[in-house]
């Protein structure tokens, strides 16, 4: 009966295996299965690793914004839409029969 364990060594998977009955080659096959294996682990390890710093990343700097700034830049930012929209609603509308008329 093949004995299959796993351990960490770091911050990598590390798999052993014993096969005492298994002949070399397919002691050989199945151990290339489990390095195949272990890598697939490492490298998801490592994607979750990249992802859970660059949500670190964003979270500091959510908590770094200066709330008073961003209020003070909202209520600019909402007065030049509201003026944009007003200076759009006075234009003039001309159609084609305004000038046939």
């Amino acid at each position: 009966m093949p004995a299959v364990g796993f351990f960490l060594r770091g911050q990598r998977v590390v798999f052993r295996l014993d096969f005492p009955e298994a002949d070399l080659a397919e002691r050989n096959l199945q151990a290339n299965f489990v390095d195949v294996f272990a890598d697939a682990v490492n490298l998801q390890a490592d994607d979750a690793a990249r992802r859970l710093t660059a949500l670190q990343g964003q979270l500091s700097g959510l908590r770094d914004t200066d709330i008073t700034a961003a209020a003070s830049q909202l209520t600019l930012d909402k007065t030049a839409y509201e003026a944009a929209i007003a200076s759009q609603a006075s234009l003039p509308t001309k159609s084609l029969f305004s000038y046939l008329g």
